[in-house]
């Protein structure tokens, strides 16, 4: 993402103009550089699954929600979440599901 974008990525009326990619390279050498993503979207989130897949969240496209990247096939499955993380086989992920219709009153217990 650029460094413009990194601003506007916490920015909710500036979002629709951010895109970042999710990369690995050599972290000592800088080299062996390989960009996993394209596109747009905001992609947050990143975890490699055991068979070599990437999972990620990505938001302010038509596809917002989890996407399952392997090779050159991203399969997307549209949610509205915030902060996925995936058990090591991918066969489950947990989220966080906000909902700020819901007004609680202040000192109110909550629970998990």
């Amino acid at each position: 993402m650029t460094t413009e974008n990194t601003q506007s990525a916490h920015c909710p009326e500036s979002l629709q103009s951010v895109a970042s990619q999710l990369v690995s390279l050599d972290f000592v050498t800088g080299t062996d550089r390989v960009e996993h993503t394209s596109g747009a979207g905001l992609k947050i989130f990143p975890q490699w699954l055991a068979n070599g897949t990437i999972v990620y969240l990505i938001k302010n496209t038509a596809d917002e929600g989890l996407s399952y990247s392997t090779g050159n096939t991203t399969t997307a499955v549209p949610r509205t979440i915030q902060s996925p993380s995936w058990s090591p086989d991918g066969s489950k992920v947990i989220y966080e599901n906000v909902d700020f219709d819901v007004i609680r009153s202040m000192g109110k217990t909550i629970y998990s």
